[in-house]
């Protein structure tokens, strides 16, 4: 029974929640049970920003409030990229904020800056994963380590006679080579994250620039394209992330 209320329910959410928060929901299932998903699915769609603390505003000369990124306090890896992800969505939303209400243009641009919002909250994600991924400086001593470990081990393994140390050898030879695979693995994931921060980044850049341009508006067919462009970009945002998450378990090493 509870099953079935899970699917007839999961239909539900699929047409009114946005698939980012629908996959954290899903994914805290099995952790929180049906009851508390309820609740949280209910904050997301009627109180969930209430929760969250106001961002700054400025009025600009037309007398609307835009709102100002917050800094993170932190300048780390992706800083500026995500203060320019907040920038566009900020002045997405100040646009839709000053259209005339109740008019088609008010509508369009509220729903591009939805989605616009899912957009940026991928960025967000993305640039978590590779902060997570970022080398420390414990694994950057170990690509220096690690090739001359291989090396050494190589040249005993080599020059071994005794089964029994021949066996422990290899074994430690196959575990340090796993392990240099996995630093490779590590170092290449970091710079695809990082040009796919800055692809998108300038692929939200040529939507704002369309959007102020104001074309959206002048042809019917500009708004669809405007809209198929950045749905197709944060459903190819989601297929990334999904992929992040089943590349993110940790190699498992074997040790006698």
């Amino acid at each position: 029974m509870v099953e079935k209320t899970f699917m007839d329910f999961d239909d539900i959410i699929k047409v009114l929640v946005p698939k980012s928060t629908r996959k954290k929901l899903k994914k805290e299932l099995k952790k929180k049970g049906l009851g508390t998903i309820l609740i949280e699915l209910f904050r997301a769609l009627f109180g969930g920003e209430k929760s969250r603390p106001a961002a700054r505003t400025v009025t600009n000369r037309g007398g609307t409030a835009v709102p100002i990124p917050k800094s993170s306090g932190k300048p780390g890896p992706f800083a500026d990229e995500l203060r320019q992800a907040h920038t566009y969505q900020a002045n997405i939303a100040a646009m839709a904020q000053s259209a005339t209400p109740d008019t088609m243009e008010r509508i369009r641009l509220e729903q591009l800056n939805g989605r616009v919002a899912d957009w940026v909250h991928m960025i967000e994600e993305i640039v978590a994963h590779a902060q997570n991924q970022q080398e420390d400086r414990l694994l950057a001593e170990e690509r220096q380590r690690v090739p001359a470990a291989i090396e050494r081990l190589e040249k005993q393994l080599a020059a071994a006679d005794d089964p029994v140390l021949q066996q422990k050898l290899e074994r430690t030879l196959a575990n340090r080579r796993r392990q240099m695979e996995q630093l490779e693995v590590a170092a290449r994931n970091r710079q695809l994250a990082a040009l796919k921060v800055e692809n998108t980044l300038a692929q939200l850049g040529i939507i704002y620039s369309q959007l102020r341009s104001g074309s959206f508006m002048s042809q019917s067919n500009s708004y669809e394209r405007l809209s198929a462009e950045i749905n197709e970009e944060v459903l190819a945002l989601g297929d990334y992330l999904e992929a992040l998450d089943e590349l993110s378990s940790p190699a498992a090493y074997t040790v006698d």
